[in-house]
């Protein structure tokens, strides 16, 4: 098992999985809803299969000179059999091409089995062929950015310029890289090392110029944030401004989806028996704020309680708002509808008086003498009330002036 974790250089695979990977990141933005997600995974796959069998057909093609300046390696060794390893590098070939075609696949882009097939021709070029040539350093360069596009791309990108300029740019940093290493058998050329140190730089610059030009709050900048809403919106309010520093926790702006309205409305604890209202029902909606006063919306919820603060029943509807014709906010009356209809006593509300937690009203008791008698109430509409003990039909109760009898009986009681 060792000579094969030699022969595909086991501690280098991690780097052909971080450009891909890398690639992926610099697209996506961090902002996938599933991490990590299947193409990202193909990729990675894809790259260690490509990286794995360059490495293995390096040392296939290389093996008799191998056997001359690196006769401890796998195949010049014995370990490990030419034509078995030759095998097994194709393979490996064959696993990183499925992988990206993979890609391509869930990811619902034809460009990584594209890069894939193009990593698969610089990487036998290379081994086969350019490896000795001036060209080496350049396909050499290819192959790894190429590896870097290869997750971009499966992350639906590049999409801007800088994008681009990262795997062009590594590409010039790895053939630096290949130039400054090309005599590394045998005794380095000052001029070899010059030309690849520059070339190493001019990558750098390149990967790293464009964002150097941008704003720190650009879109396409490499250091900025995406963030994507979980729905479509509009931008309702914004609390933060360009270059200014956000601590975790704080509100950056507020999105909001008004397709759909939430109806809120309360009925109040005396009302309550008086209508019938269930989850589904449709209710009849009165907006005087709007050009269209009137609209239908459908009953999502009914409270279980009664709110302590408000004495009512809260209730919520959903209005369809496809035109963004209503706006959050607004003022509303709902209709609802009421249950069976009965007989009942009522009296105006002005004539009933509270105090200390009871209702009373006052009747005439003789030529301008009046008495207080308590009543229990029911249902409360705009101007009359349900009694529903106390008083009988019929019964005459002072609905004006009820308040300063009140204000005599309470001082009666104060003076006694």
């Amino acid at each position: 098992m060792l000579p094969w974790l030699r022969l595909v250089r086991l501690p280098n695979l991690a780097t052909a999985a971080a450009d891909s990977l890398a690639g992926y990141l610099v697209v996506s933005g961090l902002q996938a809803v599933q991490w990590p997600p299947a193409a990202c995974l193909l990729a990675v796959l894809a790259s260690l299969g490509f990286y794995a069998a360059g490495m293995v057909l390096n040392d296939v093609y290389d093996v008799a000179i191998d056997r001359a300046e690196r006769p401890e390696r796998p195949l010049p060794s014995g370990a490990i059999a030419v034509r078995r390893a030759a095998a097994v590098g194709n393979l490996l070939m064959a696993v990183g091409a499925a992988a990206a075609c993979g890609a391509a696949f869930v990811a619902n882009t034809p460009w990584p089995a594209f890069v894939g097939a193009a990593l698969t021709a610089a990487i036998w070029l290379y081994d086969r062929h350019a490896k000795a040539t001036p060209l080496g350093p350049a396909v050499m360069g290819a192959c790894r950015g190429l590896n870097w596009l290869l997750g971009m791309t499966a992350a639906g990108g590049p999409t801007s310029v800088h994008q681009w300029a990262i795997p062009l740019g590594m590409a010039i940093y790895v053939a630096g890289i290949t130039l400054f290493a090309r005599d590394e058998a045998g005794r380095s050329r000052r001029a070899m090392l010059v030309a690849g140190a520059v070339t190493m730089a001019v990558g750098l610059a390149v990967a790293a110029g464009e964002e150097a030009g941008e704003s720190p709050g650009d879109s396409t900048s490499l250091s900025s944030l995406v963030l994507r809403t979980p729905f479509d919106g509009v931008v309702e309010d914004v609390f933060i401004a360009r270059g200014e520093r956000a601590r975790v926790g704080d509100r950056l702006f507020v999105v909001a989806d008004t397709s759909v309205l939430w109806v809120r409305a309360q009925i109040h604890e005396r009302q309550w028996t008086a209508v019938e209202v269930s989850a589904g029902q449709s209710v009849r909606v009165m907006v005087p704020g709007a050009d269209v006063h009137e609209a239908t919306a459908v009953v999502n919820h009914v409270g279980a309680t009664v709110e302590a603060e408000s004495r009512s029943v809260p209730l919520v509807a959903e209005l369809t708002n496809n035109d963004a014709h209503y706006k959050p906010g607004m003022f509303v009356w709902v209709d609802l509808p009421q249950g069976e209809l009965r007989q009942a006593l009522a009296i105006p509300v002005s004539a009933v008086m509270r105090h200390e937690g009871k209702s009373f009203v006052f009747v005439p008791d003789g030529a301008d003498r009046f008495r207080r008698v308590d009543v229990t109430t029911g249902i409360e509409s705009d101007d009359s009330l349900e009694v529903t003990s106390g008083l009988a039909a019929g019964q005459r109760v002072v609905s004006r002036g009820a308040f300063v009898l009140k204000s005599e009986l309470l001082l009666e009681k104060e003076a006694e």
